[in-house]
């Protein structure tokens, strides 16, 4: 069974989406951050969960805890079975910076053919990461690609956020292209396009 599990960071909380192939919902989980960690949020509320209605009594947030727990359970493996089978696969994408067995699993599963890509244009315009010309005058800008696969365009997202976080090579060339003028979001994206480039040529024949 194809599992993908999709994770949205925020800045308070943390959501963990486990589908399978056909897109329907496995397990979900949100973690709320706190001091640097992440907790459950149903362990976290604010105020505890009413009781039934017309009933005055309170449901500690406490009890849902074995709720949160087995989520939680499923989400590990799920994660488990798919880093299993991505290093089954033998691929490449591995040997990428900030591309773990999670990232590569959900490029994989949403890449499906690669011969679909003959050219690392037409999968940069897939997955988004292809820039739409924004130039005024005789500045030369880029703006952000709305179109194209996002969940794909999220997990090169992750990689590049990790490669800006690491000392990479990737994290020399955000930086690079700060120093050219560019904003950091023009410089990330403009990273999420070399990396798009980088996972193409790491796609099966």
């Amino acid at each position: 069974m194809t599992v993908i599990i999709g994770v949205d960071l925020q800045k308070s909380t943390h959501t963990a989406v486990a589908i399978d192939g056909d897109e329907q919902p496995l397990a979900r989980v949100q973690l709320v951050a706190v001091s640097g960690r992440s907790e459950p949020r149903s362990c976290c509320a604010a105020s505890a969960p009413r009781g039934p209605p017309g009933s005055n009594a309170s449901v500690s947030p406490w009890s849902l805890w074995p709720m949160s727990v087995a989520s939680t359970a499923t989400i590990a493996t799920a994660k488990r079975r798919v880093s299993d089978a991505v290093t089954a696969s033998g691929t490449s994408l591995l040997e990428l910076h900030g591309v773990g067995p999670i990232v590569a699993g959900f490029i994989l599963g949403h890449v499906g053919d690669p011969a679909r890509f003959p050219t690392p244009a037409r999968f940069a315009s897939y997955n988004g990461t292809a820039p739409i010309e924004a130039s005024s005058g005789p500045r030369s800008r880029h703006r952000l690609n709305p179109r194209g696969s996002r969940k794909l365009n999220h997990a090169l997202h992750l990689a590049a956020v990790t490669q800006v976080r690491l000392d990479t090579p990737g994290r020399v060339y955000y930086q690079r292209k700060i120093a050219e003028g560019k904003s950091k979001k023009e410089a990330l994206r403009a990273l999420k396009r070399r990396i798009s480039d980088a996972v193409w040529r790491q796609l099966p024949d």
